[in-house]
């Protein structure tokens, strides 16, 4: 009876957005309100309605509706779903509006997020918010403070919201994200005997599914700002609803773990604004289905392998509720292992970036002790009073760090010292240094490095501050005592 129930109430939400979404796209093609495509980041080329997010909140709302008065007629109790409803709704239909003025005006993204953080406050007084963290329990933390949990929960309402908003790129992709992670969270419910929030997320589940119908490629109404912000509102509430009948871990890991291709898009973005010095609310293309479809692969395919990908996160999010942190251990190394793999297919530079940097600071040890031959080599180049000791000195430098060899000359072409790993030519590039005594051009120092993709672990700038005075008194000093023939060969080493 109950499953019967459930299918009822899905069935007639499907109806409903199937019907609301061809009124919304056939009005909105009438009156000409049509999406703008004069940017860089647009892959359409013909206007399409992006007012998709109406007929989901329409549906949405129209089927909780007869829900309720089916539950009075019924003569069932429905105050456990409208007190639920309650403490949504308001905050939701704030969050829509916001989405619909948006696709409306293009509102600035930091009155967006005042606005956001605003519904997400409305959230917390009214008992849905992020009280405490389960596996702190465990070293003596019982709950936390009032301001921890006012920025979680803000950080939490606000970053799933816009997660849904970044990965509204491609026809039906954000929307099918939905689903799955929706389904996820539904399945959880049902479990756990929180019908409220069961029957909220089989309603965004339906709205959702009607509206897909027109949405996947090639799409003829969009989801809009008004769709995904309220998609990825109500994904965030119901996760915080359900704290109230899930131990605390579960009920947040688990939308974490259901959301994960929208969060992990988000996360990316976020960070690779900030290494490029971008602000963080700008736009750009190079959001994962964007790089996928710069790897050659159609929109179509990009969707449907997004769609694996967070059919996949949903699946594995119901691992955690088995009891233990065992499965949790699993689910993280899974999902982290796929995310670093994929990540790595993307070519992202700022990835390779860190890379480099993570690499830099296991190589740190080496390059301290090649900085430090440079400091010493100084000192040795300052008491070097013949040409046999200069020659030592830079061969004791330059033989055990990066470079592949080196060439001393003096002002007139003479070389006075050549060096390199190999007999061979060394094919690669060259960086030349000007020695000088008191501000005189004493001979220049050459110096070779094979094309690798190895990190140049020694700092330049003490190569080219410093070293070429000590460096260049110490030749001059040298000349002073050994005067050097042009060709002399018994001078290279």
């Amino acid at each position: 009876m109950i499953a019967f129930a459930y299918l009822l109430f899905f069935l007639t939400t499907v109806v409903f957005s199937v019907v609301y979404t061809m009124l919304v796209r056939d009005i909105a093609n009438r009156r000409g309100w049509v999406s703008n495509h004069a940017n860089s980041r647009s892959i359409h080329t013909i206007p399409i309605p992006r007012l998709g997010g109406v007929a989901i909140f329409l549906a949405f709302n129209t089927g909780l509706i007869l829900l309720l008065v089916a539950y009075e007629q019924m003569g069932r109790n429905p105050e456990a779903l409208k007190l639920m409803l309650l403490k949504i709704m308001p905050a939701a239909v704030v969050v829509f509006t916001l989405g619909l003025l948006d696709d409306i005006f293009d509102l600035k993204a930091w009155l967006k997020f005042l606005v956001q953080v605003g519904a997400a406050l409305m959230l917390y007084a009214n008992g849905l918010r992020i009280a405490e963290i389960s596996f702190l329990n465990t070293v003596g933390v019982s709950g936390l403070g009032t301001a921890v949990s006012v920025g979680l929960t803000i950080l939490w309402v606000v970053g799933i919201t816009n997660a849904f908003n970044l990965i509204d790129g491609l026809d039906g992709l954000a929307a099918g994200s939905a689903f799955f992670s929706t389904s996820a969270v539904f399945v959880v419910a049902l479990l756990a005997g929180n019908t409220p929030v069961a029957l909220i997320t089989v309603g965004l589940v339906a709205a959702i599914t009607g509206f897909l119908r027109f949405n996947f490629h090639p799409a003829s109404i969009f989801l809009g700002d008004s769709g995904s912000l309220f998609m990825g509102f109500m994904l965030s509430a119901v996760a915080l609803a359900g704290v109230q009948k899930s131990p605390t871990l579960v009920a947040v890991a688990l939308p974490v773990v259901a959301c994960g291709l929208p969060i992990l898009d988000t996360t990316v973005a976020i960070m690779r604004r900030l290494l490029s010095g971008k602000p963080v609310f700008s736009s750009d293309r190079e959001h994962i289905h964007h790089k996928l479809m710069d790897r050659g692969l159609s929109q179509k395919q990009v969707v449907i392998m997004l769609y694996g990908v967070s059919a996949l996160c949903a699946f594995l999010s119901l691992f955690l509720l088995r009891p233990g942190g065992g499965a949790l251990a699993l689910v993280i190394a899974v999902m982290s292992v796929g995310a670093w793999m994929g990540l790595q297919q993307l070519d992202y530079r700022e990835l390779a970036e860190l890379k480099r940097l993570a690499r830099r600071t296991v190589d740190q040890k080496k390059i301290i002790a090649n900085n430090i031959a440079v400091h010493k080599a100084c000192e040795e180049l300052q008491r070097a009073e013949s040409l046999e000791e200069l020659k030592q000195v830079m061969l004791r430098l330059f033989e055990n760090n990066a470079f592949d060899g080196f060439e001393l000359q003096m002002t007139d072409g003479t070389v006075v010292q050549e060096w390199s790993r190999e007999a061979a030519a060394v094919d690669g590039w060259s960086l030349s240094v000007r020695l000088t005594d008191q501000a005189k051009w004493a001979g220049t120092l050459t110096l070779w490095r094979r094309y690798s993709e190895q990190p140049l672990l020694i700092d330049i700038n003490l190569l080219t501050s410093g070293f070429p005075e000590k460096a260049g008194a110490a030749l001059k000093r040298a000349r002073a005592e050994q005067p050097v023939a042009v060709g002399a060969g018994n001078l290279k080493s």
